[in-house]
């Protein structure tokens, strides 16, 4: 019989390192490209959802157009124009929000 690779000891060093690397970090600082800030200025800015402390999403209005900044627990952050359907659904959520807030 073989003996086996690694220790218990060296196993259980990998399966937590293996853990870590599946957590989320935290939020990295929010860097707007200036191509996307551009087309979104800050002051065209509507609404931001968080999730836990992973994932934010920042929605920009600037009247013809709605636009989402994306934030991820892996340092990664995009920017993307939403299709007619999603621009509609922010939309109508953000004025609901101002609504409830008034």
């Amino acid at each position: 019989m073989k003996p086996p690779l690694f220790t218990e000891a060296e196993e259980r060093a990998f399966s937590e390192a293996l853990a870590a690397l599946d957590q989320p970090r935290k939020l990295p600082e929010i860097n707007i490209s200036p191509a996307f800030r551009e087309r979104f200025p800050e002051a065209s800015e509507i609404d931001r959802e968080q999730h836990g402390e992973h994932e934010m999403h920042i929605y920009f209005d600037n009247g013809r157009e709605v636009g989402c900044w994306s934030l991820y627990g892996n340092g990664s952050q995009e920017g993307e124009i939403l299709s007619g359907a999603e621009a509609t659904a922010v939309r109508r959520s953000c004025r609901q929000e101002e609504q409830a807030d008034a």
